[in-house]
């Protein structure tokens, strides 16, 4: 679930990710080029029909902006997460505490 962010000055947004797997919980922050480096992982692997938002150049540090694209990572985080085939792929991205006891 990601439904905050943080602004590092005028360089990038953080988006802040709640994530649970098992009896775990955690929360992350990631930045928009770290979902695109996830989106090239996966289609080296495999076939995806997940949409990452396109990257902006200009006017993404206006709060509707950020707001509608922290709601597309999201969905697209849902997507991937029914679509990918290497989960490991996906609780590495999440940063899972959990990963090595499964």
């Amino acid at each position: 679930k990601m439904d905050r962010y943080e602004n590092v000055g005028r360089s990038h947004t953080n988006y802040i990710i709640t994530c649970s797997f098992r009896q775990n919980s955690w929360e992350i922050s990631k930045r928009y080029s770290e979902f695109a480096e996830l989106q090239n992982s996966i289609k080296r692997k495999q076939k995806l029909s997940a949409v990452l938002p396109p990257k902006k150049i200009f006017g993404n540090f206006s709060e509707s902006f950020i707001l509608r694209r922290q709601k597309a990572l999201n969905d697209y985080l849902q997507a991937v997460k029914r679509e990918i085939s290497d989960f490991d792929l996906l609780l590495n991205f999440l940063g899972s505490p959990d990963i090595t006891s499964r």
